[in-house]
């Protein structure tokens, strides 16, 4: 994880407030996608950016190609509803800003993301590597 540690603190914070008991999963996807861009919008405050968010939830083939998601210049495109994938596209958007100090790699990505989504929820995190639900399989933490 990077230098930046307490406002990661407060990334997981914000990841738990909109995905802990929530019923995010169960609701519709345009519900999802609406708590998503409330989610963002308390993270573009925290992290001093001004990032969006598109969902275009069903596209399978662009979620095949893709990995699930974006990353461009201003803003993320999510294809399937995914908060590994959102918190992977968010650091991309960071490093694509120079807000993080570490480079723009899959490798950091990925391992940002594990780190954020396990520090936020650790119960669905280890469930989620039980069950090897996530799609790159990097486990954070020694598990």
């Amino acid at each position: 994880m990077s230098n930046t540690g307490h406002i990661e603190q407060l990334t997981a914070e914000v990841i738990r407030r909109y995905f802990r008991k929530t019923g995010f999963w169960k609701r519709s996807p345009e519900n999802q996608e609406e708590m998503l861009n409330r989610c963002l919008d308390e993270l573009n405050s925290l992290w001093s950016t001004n990032f969006t968010l598109t969902c275009n939830f069903g596209n399978e083939e662009r979620y095949h190609s893709t990995g699930g998601g974006t990353a461009g210049f201003l803003g993320m495109v999510l294809y399937k509803s995914s908060l590994m994938t959102f918190l992977h596209e968010f650091y991309h958007l960071l490093a694509k800003d120079n807000v993080v100090k570490e480079s723009n790699s899959e490798r950091n990505a990925i391992k940002w993301s594990h780190a954020i989504f396990k520090m936020a929820l650790p119960v669905l995190y280890r469930k989620g590597v039980e069950e090897g639900k996530f799609f790159h399989s990097v486990v954070v933490g020694g598990e």
